[in-house]
């Protein structure tokens, strides 16, 4: 059994695919894990995938919205609150 928490794994995580540092400002519980907010820290490696920012989700997702759209409306108010301050 792993000791490393969810906090570590996406840390981890996004490190391994996208080749940079991610610092979680905040997260919400969801069914079937954690949602996370942060920022993007500095390059420190290649990652396995390219990444880029939207300013709103692509029209073609292989899930429906009602899957997504109450973490999003949090997601966006949390980032929302962090660039005020």
């Amino acid at each position: 059994m792993s000791s490393e928490t969810d906090d570590d794994a996406v840390v981890r995580e996004f490190m391994e695919e996208v080749g940079h540092w991610f610092i979680p400002l905040s997260k919400e519980e969801v069914p079937g894990g954690t949602v996370y907010t942060g920022r993007i820290g500095e390059r420190i490696g290649e990652g396995e995938m390219q990444w880029r920012l939207f300013d709103s989700l692509p029209s073609d997702l292989a899930f429906p919205s009602y899957e997504y759209a109450e973490v999003l409306c949090w997601a966006r108010e949390n980032t929302t609150k962090e660039k005020r301050a």
